[in-house]
């Protein structure tokens, strides 16, 4: 009878230990979980789809309408060839990204002048619930004047997106258009106020998609580093019991 409780009580005790060896990595596992959600990166692809236009897109992330540094992509924007841009989705002094911005200035092989770009407000909170397929809407452009354009994703999102093909024509009044929800058109910059779009400008006339674009989260190293720990966590735990079983 002795016997049979020493062993109990030492099978207990080992099996504490073991319980006390996997704390360190599971504090790290919660400290690395923390940062996780904020670490996610954001990637943002642009798809050119109109032979027409093979030019440099200048692509870049703000926090409430502000430019954040070290964050600015130049582009080149083949035919049918998606380009991806990823930023971090958190950056010092505690500024997320909520605006991705891109501009294009150039000609196609008529030398057609535009200024096609446009502002994409968002929150991260918002863009992780759609990972890992994100929201996707088209690009815009205008043979007869220089079209800019914000575009609400959360409100567009909700309003059920916009169908639309390469090359369909849309009708724009006085910035907006019952088809695109939650976009807004200018012939001048579409600014974002950090609470919204506004332009000085409301374009009305008609806009061609040439191609579309997309935003959606994934993963850093960080939140990759949590789900490795808790698997490392696990596979401890599940391995100290089968030893003893064995």
């Amino acid at each position: 009878m002795k016997m049979r409780n020493l062993v109990f009580v030492s099978a207990r005790k080992a099996s504490a230990i073991r319980i006390l060896n996997m704390v360190p990595l599971m504090i790290i596992a919660f400290v690395l979980g923390s940062f996780a959600q904020a670490a996610d990166a954001i990637v943002y692809t642009l798809h050119n789809e109109n032979a027409l236009y093979r030019n440099w897109a200048d692509v870049w992330a703000t926090h409430d309408g502000t430019h954040i540094a070290d964050s600015y992509k130049k582009l080149y924007l083949p035919y049918c060839e998606p380009q991806n841009v990823a930023f971090a989705g958190a950056y010092g002094g505690g500024k997320t990204v909520n605006d991705v911005d891109w501009h294009m200035t150039g000609g196609g092989i008529f030398g057609l002048a535009y200024d096609a770009g446009c502002d994409s407000g968002f929150s991260i909170a918002f863009l992780e619930t759609l990972s890992p397929t994100g929201v996707t809407w088209a690009m815009f452009d205008s043979d007869t004047s220089a079209l800019f354009c914000g575009v609400d994703l959360q409100a567009y999102h909700n309003a059920g997106g916009a169908s639309y093909t390469s090359g369909e024509t849309f009708q724009i009044v006085n910035g907006t258009s019952p088809q695109l929800p939650g976009m807004l058109f200018g012939s001048t910059d579409v600014t974002d106020t950090g609470s919204g779009f506004t332009t000085a400008n409301p374009y009305t006339g008609s806009a061609t998609v040439f191609g579309e674009q997309s935003l959606r989260t994934v993963p850093e190293a960080a939140t990759l580093i949590v789900w490795s720990l808790l698997g490392m966590t696990a596979f401890a735990f599940g391995w100290g019991r089968r030893r003893k079983a064995v």
